[in-house]
C-alpha cells in the first residue's frame, strides 16, 4: 500500500507540477507581470517583463497618430508660408520690373527732350553763325576804317 500511495502522490505532484507550469506566470505571457518588480512602483522586472500591456501598446499608437498629424500640420504650415513668401518674392519682381520700365521711359523722355532742347540750341546758334557771317560781316572794312585809328598822342 505504501508503494501505490507514493506512486499516487508522486503521479499528483507530476501532474501539478505541469498544471503550475502551464497556468504560471512564467509561461502564460501575461504582460502585466513584468510591471510588479519588488523594486518599487514604476520599475520593471527584466527576467518577468514579456511586454507592453494593449493599453500600453494603444497609448503608444495613439501618441505615434498625433505626432503624425501633428507633422502634417507643421508640412502644410511651411508648405503655405513658402507658397506665400513665393507669392510675395514674384509681386515684387513684377514691381521692380514695372519700375524699371517706367524709370527707362522717363530716361528716354528726358534724353528726347534734351535732344531737342539741344536741335534747338543748335539751329539757333547756326542762324546766329549765318548772320554773322553772311549779314554783318558781309562787307570788309576799307583803308579809311583802318586809318582813323592811331591819329592821337595820349
Amino acid at each position: 500500500m505504501n508503494k501505490s500511495i507514493m506512486l499516487a502522490e508522486s503521479n499528483e505532484d507530476k501532474i501539478a507540477e505541469v498544471y503550475n507550469a502551464i497556468t504560471g506566470d512564467f509561461l502564460t505571457e501575461n504582460p502585466e507581470l513584468g510591471f510588479n518588480s519588488a523594486l518599487g512602483p514604476g520599475k520593471i522586472s527584466t527576467s518577468n517583463y514579456k511586454g507592453l500591456t494593449p493599453a500600453m501598446k494603444q497609448a503608444i499608437y495613439d501618441e505615434q497618430a498625433n505626432q503624425r498629424a501633428e507633422l502634417k500640420q507643421r508640412k502644410e504650415a511651411y508648405e503655405k508660408q513658402e507658397k506665400n513668401w513665393a507669392e510675395l518674392i514674384n509681386t515684387l519682381a513684377r514691381c521692380g520690373a514695372l519700375s524699371d520700365r517706367e524709370m527707362q521711359k522717363k530716361k528716354r523722355n528726358l534724353e528726347d527732350g534734351i535732344k531737342n532742347v539741344n536741335l534747338v540750341l543748335a539751329n539757333e546758334q547756326k542762324n546766329k553763325q549765318e548772320f554773322l557771317n553772311n549779314v554783318l560781316y558781309k562787307t570788309k572794312a576799307s583803308n579809311e576804317f583802318f586809318d582813323q585809328f592811331n591819329k592821337t598822342t595820349r
